[in-house]
Parts: structure tokens; C-alpha cells; sequence
């Protein structure tokens, strides 16, 4: 009985929280491993109620290993969540560091005279705050990383430098079905100029889940690799960068990146 118990409750997890995890743009490998240790979990707990009680009704058994695994399952991804690592910037000069920690979703060059775009879920929507600066005047890249419900969510600065401009936009709830849902994600932009050139940081908040709180002020100078700010649960940032004469990018799509570590470009 007990080895029945263990493995309906490691399937049940699995069943659970694969799905969830696809959904949520989270690696099988990490929703694999949380489906043994919750799965384990609700065993461990019906296996001793049975004991405790005797032999227990199927459907109780299997209620309780469900309420479990949730449980489990939620305890951990708030631990994730909330988790706030030290980082430490390598030793390098001239670098640019990831602004979040997450999966690198695109790179894209934005041509002279255009204007920027960030792509969230199936639509895009205008930087229009970063076109009001000469960051992007002489063409840019956009780099886009998205950040999962157990991704760090603390974001860093990428290069050392003055903060010359802090944006919030306010997000609303709006039907997911409308086409400009997107714009209305709440966002806060930060650019950053260390007096050779300027980054611009866009912390994009989901829909349903809307807060970003900024750590930073306009005219603060900033370390690189000091935090800037912090978006609640699923969310994206993306970094511009000036097209600069030797600019190298060091990412590319679908790489994993750390705030304050990973270096995703150089310049001379």
C-alpha cells in the first residue's frame, strides 16, 4: 500500500505540474524535479495519515496527497520568488551586464530612425519614452529577457553610471482578447548614462499580476551590478543598448542569464 501511495502521488504531480510548467515558460527539468519533491511530499503525508488512521476512503487519500503537492508546490515557488542572492559583478572592464535573471527571448537591432519595440507574449508595444532620449537616435539593440514565477526577481544595473531618467507607466486590467492589452502593462523604464554612452533598463510587469517598485531616483549614481529595482511574479525585462562602433553582444536567444553576473555585451 505504501509504494501505491508514493507512486500515485509522484504521477499526480507530474500530471499536475508539467502543464503548469510549460504553461509558465518553465523548464521541464526544474518542473520534473518539483514534481518528485512534492509528489514525494503527499506521499509521505497520506502514507502516515493511513497509518495514523487505519486504512483511510481512496478519495481521502488522494485529496490529501492533491492538497499536499498545491501546498508544497506554493511554498516553493515563494521561496524562489523571494530569494535575493548576492551577486557579484566580475572583474572586467568594459562590460555589460544582464539587467535580470531569466531567459534571454530575443536580439533584435533596431535601425537608425526607428523606433524601439518590446514583444511580450504575441504582441508588441512602443517604447515611446526611450524616443524622447538620443539613446536609440543612432540605431540600437534590444535585447528581451523573460523572467519565470522562480526566476530571481530582483534586477540590477548593467553598467556603472547617473540614472538621467525614471519612467513608471501604470498598467490596467483589461480583457485579455483586446488587442492593445500589452500597452497596458504596467512598466518602468530606467537609462542609465556613464558619460560614454546610455542603457535603457524596461521592467515590464504581467497583466494580471501588475507591480514593479523602482529602487532608484533620477541623478543617483549607480555600481554596476546595484539593484534598481524589483517585479512582482511573471514578468520581463528587456535592455537597449546604443549601436555602438565595437559593440559585441554576448547572448543569444534562449540562453539563460543571471542580474549582476551574466555578461551580455563589450565594448572598446
Amino acid at each position: 500500500m505504501t509504494l501505491v501511495i508514493f507512486s500515485s502521488s509522484i504521477a499526480m504531480a507530474f500530471i499536475l505540474l508539467i502543464p503548469l510548467a510549460k504553461k509558465c515558460e518553465i523548464k521541464v527539468k526544474y518542473a520534473s524535479i518539483m514534481s518528485i519533491i512534492a509528489g514525494t511530499a503527499g506521499g509521505l503525508f497520506a502514507n502516515i495519515a493511513n497509518l495514523l488512521a487505519g486504512k483511510l476512503n481512496v478519495l481521502f487519500l488522494v485529496g490529501l496527497e492533491f492538497g499536499v503537492i498545491l501546498v508544497v508546490t506554493f511554498l516553493v515557488i515563494i521561496y524562489r520568488f523571494y530569494r535575493d542572492p548576492a551577486r557579484i559583478p566580475p572583474k572586467m572592464d568594459n562590460i555589460i551586464l544582464s539587467p535580470a535573471d531569466g531567459t534571454v527571448k530575443y536580439v533584435k537591432r533596431i535601425e537608425k530612425g526607428d523606433a524601439p519595440f518590446s514583444d511580450k507574449g504575441e504582441r508588441r508595444f512602443p517604447l515611446k519614452e526611450l524616443t524622447k532620449t538620443n539613446l536609440v537616435a543612432g540605431g540600437a539593440w534590444l535585447i528581451g529577457i523573460t523572467m519565470t514565477y522562480i526566476d530571481v526577481h530582483i534586477n540590477r544595473s548593467p553598467i556603472e553610471g547617473r540614472v538621467i531618467l525614471v519612467r513608471h507607466i501604470d498598467g490596467k486590467f483589461v480583457s485579455l482578447k483586446r488587442d492593445d492589452a500589452p500597452i497596458l502593462n504596467e512598466r518602468a523604464t530606467i537609462v542609465i548614462d556613464n558619460e560614454l554612452f546610455k542603457v535603457g533598463v524596461v521592467l515590464i510587469a504581467s497583466r494580471l499580476v501588475r507591480r514593479i517598485v523602482s529602487y532608484v531616483r533620477e541623478g543617483q549614481m549607480l555600481r554596476i551590478g546595484e539593484k534598481i529595482g524589483k517585479i512582482t511574479f511573471g514578468s520581463q525585462a528587456d535592455i537597449v543598448l546604443p549601436a555602438l562602433p565595437g559593440l559585441e553582444i554576448d547572448v543569444r536567444q534562449g540562453e539563460q542569464v543571471s542580474a549582476g553576473s551574466s555578461v551580455i555585451g563589450r565594448y572598446g
